[in-house]
């Protein structure tokens, strides 16, 4: 019987749906460590107002650049992971309405 779970745990972890969490748990565990070094209210503090868009182009911008090239990668790879995840979202939303359509054609 301790065979049957520990295959049901390993089928459940190793799921397809459970591995596309994967490449968000690592840059997540990428992040921890600078999370006490980053002070969020701080960085709110000192952004401009969001409507005037080219003094928030150039705080971010400036924000970015003056830090350290571990942050820059992290947050690099976590804006790619942000649009691999939404393009793979839309797309499945357009397939799956268009397979919809199909169907209702029918």
């Amino acid at each position: 019987m301790r065979r049957v779970y520990f295959i049901y745990a390993v089928r459940t972890v190793f799921s397809k749906k459970a591995i596309k969490f994967v490449p968000i748990a690592l840059v997540a565990a990428e992040l921890t460590p600078f999370l006490p070094f980053i002070s969020v209210r701080n960085v709110i503090a000192n952004m401009s107002n969001a409507t005037d868009i080219k003094a928030f182009y150039s705080f971010n911008l400036s924000a970015f650049l003056n830090t350290e090239f571990v942050v820059q990668t992290s947050i690099v790879a976590l804006a790619c992971l942000i649009l691999i995840y939404a393009y793979k979202m839309i797309s499945g939303i357009v397939l799956r309405s268009a397979l919809l359509r199909r169907e209702v054609a029918r």
